[in-house]
């Protein structure tokens, strides 16, 4: 099988949607020979900011010298980004290789576009032979394909309502999905400090004998200063102060995913990695996360960020009103059908002064109409637009010189504006 072939074969799994469960992913890896088993891991599950803290994570551990694998979901620009070592995606060659020498046990299970990936990227960071994997949880967490992992360090980000119809209808049914990941003898580190949510990870760390630690028990922001395109603080973490510190993601959220990426680095210590004072600087200033409030273009300013939930929008919201200064607000967005879109256009209503909307390249689009009419529905001036393409240079020919526009909601609308390609090693 050829590249083209390969990656069609792969797209033809896509037709199996989001199916939960670990029997065909265990058979998967079974058949790889459970390639999981050869590295240690970082597990990170959550509702928002589980890939900005993965890219932390494994930012810091690569700056400390730590042969580092990463695996994300969704990706934005390119497949490859999937799965990275030592901080570069998979060569195209090697991408095509796997998928042609599994497609068979691929197609015999059944197997999910997602569940692809996870064995495939496993298998790849067992032969390039990683010291680590940092591993984003898919969808969930108990049922999701990536819970083969053992991880050294599971970690919860934040939790709120999103994916409803397959994690549960209240934070607490979404944590207990969640922490899913908490294996035995393990540590778990969660984000949140809701009760119900702490209630849910201890219950389950207990009965693990795992070892549960709430951020805001060990580490804390004792000052920052935040920036277009960067933050800067200083942190106390375990009792360790950490000054100066300048985090390479703006925003008020990526300095509590930051906090969290070096909380996990103290504990990642604990399990016996060796990472140093510099990699904790070095890998915060360094990360590398395109699409989080991404600031593309000046005058008008252009900013891009794949906020596609309700805690999402309302973060990405508070960010742009005290980073950015402007006098009209100018909104192009486009999500998928799956999302609470009715909250999120509230929040956006309230926010914006145009807003341009677009169905995104997903079989799971929110068709643009529908939400167009929800915002005419609240009196905003709302146009649709048959592509994000048309609808920026529709908003940049609206906007003056002191107006903000901001591209939002779904990966697979921000995906393709950004024009930077990975490099092509086929």
């Amino acid at each position: 099988m050829n590249k083209n072939e390969t990656l069609s074969f792969l797209n033809s799994l896509q037709r199996f949607g989001w199916q939960l469960g670990l029997d065909r992913i265990s058979h998967l890896l079974d058949a790889m020979g459970n390639p999981q088993r050869a590295f240690r891991s970082v597990h990170i599950a959550g509702t928002n900011g589980k890939g900005s803290t993965c890219a932390m994570v494994e930012s810091i551990c690569r700056h400390a010298g730590v042969r580092t694998g990463r695996f994300i979901s969704p990706h934005l620009m390119d497949i490859r980004e999937r799965m990275c070592v030592g901080g570069t995606p998979i060569p195209q060659d090697i991408l095509t290789r796997y998928i042609s020498d599994y497609a068979s046990i691929l197609a015999q299970l059944e197997c999910t576009y997602f569940e692809a990936l996870t064995g495939i990227a496993f298998k790849y960071f067992a032969d390039a032979a990683v010291d680590l994997a940092v591993v984003e949880v898919g969808l969930g967490g108990r049922f999701d394909a990536t819970n083969l992992l053992t991880p050294e360090l599971a970690i919860i980000t934040s939790i709120a309502l999103d994916h409803v119809e397959h994690l549960g209808h209240d934070v607490s049914q979404i944590a207990a999905e969640k922490a899913g990941i908490i294996k035995q003898g393990s540590i778990c580190l969660s984000q949140s400090y809701l009760p119900e949510v702490v209630e849910i990870l201890r219950q389950a760390s207990s009965e693990r004998t795992a070892e549960l630690i709430v951020l805001n028990d060990i580490a804390s922001i004792k000052q920052f200063s935040m920036l277009e395109s960067y933050s800067l603080a200083d942190m106390i973490v375990a009792g360790q102060p950490w000054e100066n510190l300048r985090i390479g993601l703006a925003g008020r959220t990526q300095l509590s995913n930051a906090l969290l990426a070096a909380a996990a680095t103290h504990l990642l210590r604990s399990r016996g990695l060796g990472l140093n004072d510099d990699a904790l600087y070095a890998g915060l200033a360094k990360v590398h996360w395109p699409g989080r409030l991404q600031k593309i273009s000046e005058s008008p300013t252009i900013v891009v960020d794949v906020a596609h939930n309700v805690q999402a929008i309302e973060n990405l919201v508070a960010d742009l009103t005290q980073l950015f200064q402007f006098q009209n607000a100018l909104i192009v967005i486009g999500l998928l059908a799956d999302k609470n879109w009715q909250h999120i256009v509230d929040i956006i209503a309230a926010f914006a002064d145009l807003v341009w909307v677009v169905s995104p390249d997903s079989e799971r689009a929110l068709p643009a109409s529908t939400l167009c009419q929800e915002f005419v529905e609240r009196g905003t001036a709302v146009e649709t637009a048959p592509s994000v393409h048309e609808a920026l240079l529709a908003a940049k020919q609206a906007a003056g010189p002191r107006d903000l526009i901001c591209v939002t909601g779904s990966h697979y609308l921000i995906g393709p504006l950004l024009q930077k390609r990975l490099p092509d090693h086929s």
